[in-house]
């Protein structure tokens, strides 16, 4: 499954393993960044709110795009491959 957005004039598929319900976060179940997390993956997050007894993290896509971008452009460079499995059906 796919989410579509438009980043920048841009458009994107972000692949999902399954999607839910809209999820309402309010201000006062804003968190700080939970501690055990990756500071790679923080840098991708945008917010982080308690839910259901855990927490939900919010995706900052610019970063997540740049990442990517930044990666792909790294990749291109050495001449690596990149993902062999691009484009594929799950």
């Amino acid at each position: 499954m796919a989410v579509g957005i438009t980043h920048n004039g841009d458009d994107y598929a972000l692949l999902v393993d399954d999607t839910g319900d809209v999820i309402v976060s309010e201000e006062q179940d804003r968190v700080a960044c939970p501690a055990h997390l990756d500071a790679h993956l923080v840098e991708l997050m945008a917010a982080f709110y308690r839910y259901d007894g855990g927490f939900l993290s919010i995706v900052d896509i610019a970063a997540l795009i740049k990442r990517v971008s930044q990666q792909s452009e790294s990749t291109y460079r050495t001449g690596a491959s990149g993902n062999s499995k691009r484009g594929e059906r799950q």
